[in-house]
Parts: C-alpha cells; sequence; structure tokens
C-alpha cells in the first residue's frame, strides 16, 4: 500500500479546485484483493484506515455509495506508478463532485447498447471529431463552426441516440478534462504531449466508433478545451445549467452556420470499418462459447439487473456481459464472470442468462450451486454438459 501513502500526499498537498472551481475531495478508496485504504469517509470517522476488501470493490474504478456515502474507488492493481493512478483518482473524484453538486445530465446507458451502426452516422461523426481537434489546436472558429454544422446535421439523422453521446460528454467528458489536467500537473509534460496521448479517443476512426460509449470522453474533453480558450470562466455556468454541453458550447462561443450537403458520401473506409465492428462484436460471442466445458441456463422473472455500461456487447437480442448483478424471487445474484443475457425488445426484458464454466455444477434437491456465485433453487434439467434452472 506504498503507493496509496504517497496518493493521499498528493491528494492533501494539490488542490482539486486547481482543476475546477469548488471543486473538492469526497471520500475515497485505493484497494487490491486484499485491502482498502479508505481516505476521508464517515464511516471510519474521516481517518484514514486499511479495511479488508469486500465485493463492492470489484476491479473497477468508479464512484460507489459505501456505507451510503460518495466514494471514489479505484484499483491499485491496474497501475503501476502514482502519476498515472493519481489522474485516474481525481476522474473518479469528480464524478463524487458531481453527485454533490447534484448532476442530472446521466445518459440511458441503454441507448449506448443499442447504438446504430449507420454509415451515414459513422462518416458524419468521423468527420466533426476531425473539426473538433482543428478547433482546439488552432483555435480555429472556422473548425468549430464546421463540427457544429456535422453535429446539426447528424444529430437531425439519429434523433435521441445523439442525445445519448451528448449526456456521455456533459458527465464524463468533463471528468476527463479535469482528469487531463491532473496528467498534465503530475507528469510536468507540456500540454500538447498530453494531448497528444489523449487524442486518439478523439481522433482513432475505429477506436471512438467501436466503443461509443468512451469515445464521448474524448470529444467532451476537447469542448472543455475549447471552451478554455474561448469562453473564460465557464465551469460556474455549466454547472448551474441544465445544458447539455455541447447545447453549452453552442450559447457560450462565437460561431457562424455552415451548411452541409443534404447528400452524405459515405467512402469505402467507413463501410469497411462498421463491417469490422460487426465482424468484432460476434466475435466476442463466439469466444464466450468456447470458454469452459458446461452450459448454464438461468431461466425466469427477472425483476432488475445492474451492469457495466463500459464492458458490455450487444449483438442482435442478447449482450455479453462481464459483470452483472441480478434479482430474481426477491434473491440477489451477482456474475462477475463472462454472462450472456436474452432479452425480448426492451434490453432490461431479460428472460434468459447463459453462463460457461470450467467445473460441472453440484446438484442436491433442486438447488444447484454455482462457484463463485452460490446456490440457486429451482427446476433443473441436466442434459450432461449442458444445465437449465428455472427459477
Amino acid at each position: 500500500m506504498e503507493i496509496a501513502v504517497k496518493i493521499e500526499e498528493l491528494m492533501n498537498r494539490i488542490k482539486l479546485d486547481e482543476y475546477w472551481p469548488d471543486f473538492r475531495s469526497v471520500a475515497y478508496a485505493l484497494y487490491n484483493t486484499d485491502e482498502v485504504h479508505l481516505v476521508n469517509h464517515p464511516y471510519t470517522n474521516f481517518q484514514t484506515q486499511t479495511i479488508p476488501s469486500e465485493p463492492v470493490f470489484n476491479g473497477a474504478d468508479t464512484v460507489i455509495l459505501y456505507h451510503n456515502h460518495p466514494t471514489a474507488i479505484v484499483n491499485l492493481e491496474r497501475y503501476e506508478t502514482f502519476e498515472s493512478l493519481y489522474p485516474i483518482l481525481v476522474h473518479e473524484s469528480f464524478h463524487g463532485y458531481q453527485y454533490l453538486y447534484g448532476e442530472k445530465r446521466f445518459p440511458d446507458e441503454l441507448m449506448g447498447s443499442q447504438y446504430p451502426l449507420l454509415g451515414e452516422n459513422i462518416e458524419l461523426r468521423s468527420r466533426e471529431r476531425e473539426q473538433l481537434y482543428s478547433a482546439v489546436i488552432y483555435n480555429s472558429q472556422e473548425a468549430i463552426s464546421n463540427f457544429i454544422a456535422l453535429r446539426e446535421k447528424r444529430k437531425a439523422f439519429i434523433g435521441k441516440y445523439a442525445d445519448y453521446e451528448f449526456l456521455i460528454e456533459s458527465v464524463e467528458g468533463t471528468a476527463w478534462y479535469v482528469e487531463f489536467l491532473a496528467s498534465i500537473k503530475i507528469s510536468g509534460l507540456p500540454n500538447d504531449k498530453i494531448i497528444e496521448k489523449y487524442s486518439p479517443y478523439l481522433l482513432d476512426r475505429l477506436e471512438s466508433n467501436l466503443n461509443i460509449r468512451r469515445s464521448g470522453y474524448g470529444s467532451g474533453m476537447f469542448m472543455c478545451l475549447y471552451l478554455d480558450t474561448t469562453a473564460g470562466n465557464w465551469k460556474h455556468k455549466f454547472v448551474e445549467s441544465n445544458l447539455t454541453l455541447y447545447e453549452f458550447l453552442k450559447e457560450n462561443i462565437e460561431w457562424h452556420r455552415q451548411s452541409i450537403s443534404d447528400e452524405i458520401q459515405v467512402n469505402q473506409e467507413t463501410w469497411e470499418l462498421i463491417n469490422f465492428i460487426k465482424s468484432n462484436r460476434l466475435k466476442k460471442f463466439k469466444e464466450f462459447e468456447e470458454q469452459g466445458v458446461f452450459s448454464l441456463f438461468i431461466e425466469g422473472k427477472f425483476d432488475s439487473i445492474y451492469f457495466d455500461p463500459i464492458n458490455m456487447i450487444t449483438f442482435e437480442n442478447k449482450t455479453l456481459h462481464q459483470y452483472l448483478r441480478v434479482v430474481a424471487g426477491n434473491k440477489e445474484y451477482i456474475f462477475t464472470q463472462p454472462v450472456i443475457t436474452f432479452f425480448k425488445v426492451q434490453f432490461k426484458d431479460v428472460f434468459r442468462l447463459h453462463l460457461r464454466m470450467k467445473n460441472k455444477p453440484k446438484i442436491s434437491n433442486s438447488v444447484l450451486f454455482i462457484e463463485d456465485v452460490g446456490e440457486i433453487s429451482g427446476d433443473i434439467m441436466d442434459c450432461g454438459n449442458d444445465f437449465t434452472i428455472k427459477i
């Protein structure tokens, strides 16, 4: 936990309001498989303590309500140096700060899982991101005007899915922006070197379309950087507004209307990109089928599900999750291994789960025991290597 001590010293020394006005640290936890370095938390009377790890510290970097208090958590096992870890903690702490000031611009994550892979949308999206980059690098009003024109064209084309992107940018793009500033602070490198590190999430056509959610981090961050150069003290106004970051940008900078042709020419590279993304998704499901020896299907009425939106893939009427929590029959089940959910029309209308397992599940008196999950009761059908349980 030596690195955790260094990070705590940094958090005490560098005030977070250097990155964003009124930004203050919430409780945070730096953890590994065995223990948790808990700081500034009412559970420990705001005294730093090292406590045993618990299931809520499940490998993610995120914000959780730990003992009903917003807590930024960062997995130490994912970072080798405090220079790489510190900006991530600042990022997650900013989400805690958003919780404290009552941020409401959160997206419907289900929209992200159903985001359309349309040629015209991907083509316009790639062009607009190049214009946003040019606007920041060259402080170009012409480029930002082109960015807005392309985006407005695309918004009219995909409707509510554009709103999903704008909300991701508002919440995650601003967090990436403070992470960017923290990277500059801790590395001592010039801005352009750090921008070079972050720009692939804006410009790389494969990366930005393979993961729509994460790509919003990049476009949101670059909008923040453009606002820095043209809109002065914009952050207070943004926090107090109800506008998405994009709508706020349009209202607080100078730009002029550009015309975009109604005929959208989709180039061959874009079609190849779309086909690659579809193939990549299908490949992930095939890889799942090849894991383990035994299959288990769990069928029933699932009252609610909790999922990690960053690490899931939807293809047709099924979704592959890396982490899933479901409630069925007033009992909660947590899956920390890959699991597929099958749905009818709506993403949360789940009627079946599918797991692949290395070891054969144990069965006794209508109770099936799954390693790392626990007991599930119901009607069990044993077909050799395939099992079905109806709950």
